[in-house]
């Protein structure tokens, strides 16, 4: 199948499986290379998301399989707007704003990890919890790492820690914004723009 899909449509129709074979999810790593991706990849996103430009992640395939997509090549990316869109309706919710039409938390939870099992507990925790802290100058990595639902264990785990540095990037370069409309950002990403 070649098909167009935003991030919304696929996890709206599929279940979406990271696979064992794939590595861990690298744009949260801590090194300045990864540091220097996320930076760009949020501002890139949140730009689209802010405009009306549509932004192409270019090539994500993989192997539809009944409900499921297992993606070969797209991981990150997938991870990346997975992580997006949590904080955007997180965020669309705390302002009472979001409507029906908002991913809600059972679509989130189709996106998941078989690589493994505590990447795939941390990824369905963190669709059923609140993530994001009251205070604006708060890291999202230290509220959750504070949460009593988060085991010590996981900070071994190189993917857990890297989608708590890519939530503090998208965190932080939000909070560097002001009047930010999250409402319009869902009704966008529903669209189909990511």
């Amino acid at each position: 199948m070649n098909d167009i899909f935003s991030f919304y449509r696929l996890i709206s129709n599929y279940q979406i499986e990271i696979p064992v074979i794939q590595r861990d999810y690298a744009q949260g790593r801590n090194n300045t290379k990864a540091a220097d991706v996320r930076k760009n990849i949020v501002s890139k996103i949140i730009g689209a998301v802010s405009g009306n430009e549509k932004l192409s992640f270019d090539f994500v395939y993989g192997r539809f399989e009944d409900t499921k997509f297992f993606p070969f090549d797209g991981q990150q990316r997938l991870t990346t707007l997975f992580l997006f869109h949590k904080y955007v309706y997180e965020k669309c919710e705390q302002e009472g704003a979001c409507g029906a039409k908002c991913l809600c938390k059972s679509t989130l939870a189709k996106f998941t990890y078989a690589t493994r099992q505590s990447s795939k507990e941390f990824c369905q925790k963190i669709v059923e919890k609140k993530i994001i802290p009251v205070e604006k100058d708060s890291k999202v990595s230290q509220n959750v790492m504070d949460q009593p639902w988060f085991y010590s264990e996981w900070k071994s785990d190189p993917t857990i820690m890297g989608m708590l540095s890519m939530l503090d990037e998208i965190h932080r370069q939000f909070n560097a914004k002001t009047d930010v409309d999250y409402h319009a950002m869902a009704e966008k990403l529903n669209s189909g723009c990511s």
